[in-house]
């Protein structure tokens, strides 16, 4: 039959407590506390990646947002450039268009001016001419009164004509 020895069971309990006391004490302890510091810095580095994400997905965002105002604010300076460009051109014909109108006026004033001036001339010759034609024929000299009155009256009678 088997012998149970109670001294050497309570020695053997005795022993396996204070060793386990020892174990928990010494290793258990440090060893729990190792693996919640590890389970917590774990943790830690999953909360900072998952921040990091979504940081990195906010400045992702931020980053699209400004892209698209940017593109919008190159496409509204594009459109003011091309507006100021029309607008330059239309300024730049009318312009061109009113100083040309200026320079036929003042050519046509100055054809008339001296037009004008040519038939005085014309005139005064024609006259001078018909003075000379009629002293000719009537072989005396006109005096210079009958000579203007003479002329007068030319200068009428080709007004009237």
């Amino acid at each position: 039959m088997i012998e149970i020895d109670f001294p050497l069971l309570a020695a053997q309990v005795v022993s396996f407590l204070v060793a386990l006391f020892i174990l928990w004490r010494f290793f258990w302890g440090p060893l729990t506390q190792m693996i919640e510091k590890r389970r917590n810095a774990i943790a830690k580095e999953i909360d900072d990646a998952r921040k990091g994400r979504e940081d990195a997905e906010s400045l992702k965002h931020e980053y699209e947002q400004h892209l698209s105002q940017a593109d919008e604010t190159a496409k509204k300076i594009l459109h003011a450039a091309i507006d100021e460009g029309h607008g330059a051109k239309e300024d730049i014909l009318r312009a061109a268009r009113e100083q040309s109108a200026m320079f036929l006026a003042k050519a046509k004033d100055e054809i008339t001016f001296e037009k004008e001036l040519a038939m005085k001339d014309l005139r005064k010759e024609t006259v001078d001419l018909a003075v000379l034609i009629a002293e000719k024929i009537l072989k005396q000299s006109v005096d210079p009164s009958t000579r203007q009155r003479m002329l007068d009256e030319f200068i009428d009678e080709l007004k009237n004509e």
